[in-house]
């Protein structure tokens, strides 16, 4: 048998402030941020422990101190709380509000029109004081007696779900059969609910109990039905094995999407017993389920649950859950409740403590899942510290964050383990966290701070603690190297332009720091004294001579058609008795740099301001903006739709292209240097100057 030991610790367990026998606290809990909620439907005293009025019910509100213990901040009770109403039995806590479900409870929101046991829910609201005052108490707009509305509720932003498993009627009030189930949806509008919508199963049937429990994540909606017979297509029929719905919010409307059911579903499964959801994870549980994860291995009733991940148009199945140490009757997915990448699972009937030993039956454990690489895998399985027989811890499970909170409602003793009242009920808050042992090899650069914050200079073994939540550190054993940055002083030269080490770009002769990183923080710093020869390689023009400016000097000019040394043009000018491109290397101190091209023709002041036949170009000489002009004149004999336009070289070569479509036509040429152009369109072409 493979069991999980507890690597976290009970914060802190909680009961009543006015506990008494028969009570039993801990069947409903809810826990969002520093605030939980745990509901004692057959307590009988009101929020001051007095005028006690059998089973009336109440809620205990508790907040985590800073220190991060629970202690009770509040009771609450129903406005009109009377005899026999179950206050209590549900309850669901979401960003400031709390839904409490009363499933006896007989009148109307007005307090009229009784129903025996039609059933009722109560809204609460955290105030600016910091007291949680009712706000409003809903109803069923069908209500009946013995519908027991309240049953299941959930509540996330401004929306509330109620289950009513035993409702026989569907949405629009007809139809009945018997404990079929529905669920009512309800919106706030400021303080109050208003009932927006009646939902039931597309293929709803007698006794399927639709409502039995219900969860609410943004858009999404899941209901289960334990009872139901039939897979996901209608057939198929196997008597309780249960099924989960899935709605989806369109505007104000919720409409279903899905119907869920598991892959190895069997008979009395009880699939959809418990259900809850947080973005596009769910998870359901179906306590009565028989085999392990590879449906082998049958233990009647020994429990398990289903995780499901919504792909964006589906509900599909990814893991199976059994407890490591599953055993017969453990009832494992009595309760469920995820968060993020934590499911928590209760098992009220499960025997065990933590390490498998201490046979106390119906004790009750839970079992806490984390979301993996490979999978959902169980990370520890927590018991009650003061455990003992008949507890049924696991009952009601909840998280939210690092906080877990169980319910233990049939547990007899105090915080103290003392003063013995049968039932009275607990509840056990813990904090979901594994202790870590790692060891790690760590290079540093002549220091170290720890995770923690501890300063280490020297090199060594060394152990350091890290809290990363309240009560559950990490302890992590450090082998630590030192190492130290490197100093280096060069002296360098170059031409024009220089690049380091860490690829910077200097151009001017200097003394410059360059730092090269180093992955342990070890960086070499290097001392540069750079000579930047700087060779000016401008072309000056004077009709048909070219000069470069930089002097006393070695050049050779070259003809760009080619890249052709021209041979015994080795001056710093040279006379140009061709058109062409011509540059010219220069070469000083080590340094040579080759000048960019310059287009030259014999007569380069000529410029031509001829017409093209049904075109014109304008301005010549031309700076950045060449004009190509259709005059009206000849508009209607020469129509230009699309032709292509061409700037070349003086020997030809194309060095821009557009496509112009209208009358008139801009080509931009600023990205163009000076010298000598053609431009070209169809088979006419005008010689044009660049300045």
């Amino acid at each position: 048998m493979s069991v999980f030991s507890q690597s976290g610790e009970q914060i802190n367990k909680v009961t009543a402030h006015d506990r008494s026998t028969g009570d039993l606290f801990g069947w409903s809990v809810a826990i969002d941020g520093n605030w939980a909620v745990i509901g004692s439907y057959l307590n009988e005293s009101d929020e001051n422990n007095s005028n006690p009025l059998n089973a009336a019910g109440a809620a205990y509100i508790f907040k985590k101190d800073s220190h991060g213990n629970w202690k009770q901040y509040q009771k609450i009770v129903a406005s009109d709380r009377e005899l026999g109403d179950y206050f209590g039995y549900s309850v669901d806590l979401d960003n400031g509000y709390i839904v409490v479900g009363s499933i006896y409870e007989a009148h109307d929101e007005n307090g009229s029109n009784e129903k025996i046991n039609a059933g009722s829910a109560y809204i609460y609201k955290l105030e600016s004081n910091n007291e949680w005052v009712q706000k409003d108490k809903i109803v069923a707009s069908d209500r009946s007696s013995t519908d027991n509305f309240g049953w299941s509720v959930a509540i996330d932003g401004n929306y509330v779900v109620v289950g009513v498993p035993i409702e026989d009627e569907d949405e629009n009030g007809g139809n009945s059969k018997s404990n079929s189930g529905s669920a009512y949806i309800f919106k706030r509008n400021e303080e109050n609910w208003s009932q927006v919508q009646k939902i039931v199963a597309s293929d709803r049937d007698a006794i399927d109990y639709f409502g039995w429990t219900v969860a609410m994540d943004g858009d999404h909606l899941l209901v289960g039905a334990y009872s139901e017979d039939e897979d996901e297509v209608g057939g198929n029929s196997l008597s309780d094995a249960g099924s989960v719905y899935a709605f989806k919010r369109s505007g104000s409307l919720w409409n279903e999407e899905q119907k869920i059911v598991p892959v190895d579903r069997g008979a009395s499964d009880f699939f959809g017993y418990t259900v809850d959801i947080i973005g596009d994870l769910a998870v359901v549980g179906a306590h009565q389920e028989d085999h392990d994860t590879t449906g082998g291995d049958q233990k009647d009733e020994a429990g398990a649950a289903y995780v499901f991940q919504n792909n964006g148009t589906s509900w599909v199945e990814v893991q199976k859950l059994v407890a490591s140490d599953r055993e017969a009757e453990d009832f494992f997915g009595r309760a469920v409740a995820i968060d993020d990448n934590v499911i928590i699972v209760g098992a009220e009937e499960e025997d065990h403590n933590e390490l498998g030993l201490s046979n106390k039956a119906s004790a009750g454990s839970a079992y806490v899942f984390e979301r993996e690489m490979q999978g959902w895998n169980q990370v520890q399985k927590i018991v009650a510290s003061d455990r003992d027989a008949l507890d049924k811890f696991g009952r009601a499970v909840s998280i939210s964050g690092n906080n877990i909170l169980v319910g233990a409602y049939q547990e007899d003793s105090d915080v103290s383990g003392n003063n013995f009242l049968s039932e009275s009920g607990s509840a056990y808050f813990f904090r979901d966290c594994k202790p870590k042992q790692a060891n790690v090899n760590i290079t540093s650069c002549e220091n170290y701070i720890s995770p923690s914050g501890k300063y280490f200079d020297e090199e060594g073994l060394y152990f350091d603690t890290i809290q990363t939540t309240l009560h559950c550190d990490s302890l992590l054993t450090i082998n630590l190297t030192l190492d130290s940055n490197q100093y280096q002083s060069i002296i360098d030269s170059s031409c024009n332009s220089y690049s380091s080490p860490s690829g910077k770009l200097w151009i001017t002769s200097g003394i410059y720091m360059d730092t090269i990183l180093s992955q342990t923080k070890c960086d070499s710093i290097i001392t540069i004294d750079l000579f930047m020869e700087n060779l000016d390689t401008s072309i000056s023009v004077s009709g048909d001579t070219l000069m470069v400016n930089e002097s006393n000097a070695i050049y050779q000019w070259i003809n760009c058609d080619g890249n052709i040394e021209i041979a015994g043009a080795i001056n710093q000018t040279y006379f140009v008795t061709n058109d062409g491109e011509y540059a010219v290397r220069v070469s000083k101190n080590g340094c040579e740099v080759t000048s960019g091209c310059i287009s030259i023709v014999n007569d380069p002041a000529y410029v031509d301001n001829q017409l093209f036949e049904g075109f014109q170009i304008y301005p010549n000489p031309v700076r950045d903006k060449l004009i190509v002009e259709q005059p009206a004149s000849s508009a209607d004999k020469f129509i230009v739709y699309s032709s292509e336009l061409r700037i070349l070289s003086l020997i030809g070569k194309v060095i821009l292209k557009e496509t112009i479509n209208y009358k008139l036509e801009i080509v931009n040429l600023s990205e163009l240097r000076s010298g000598m152009y053609f431009i070209e369109i169809g088979n006419q072409r005008q010689r044009f100057l660049k300045l």
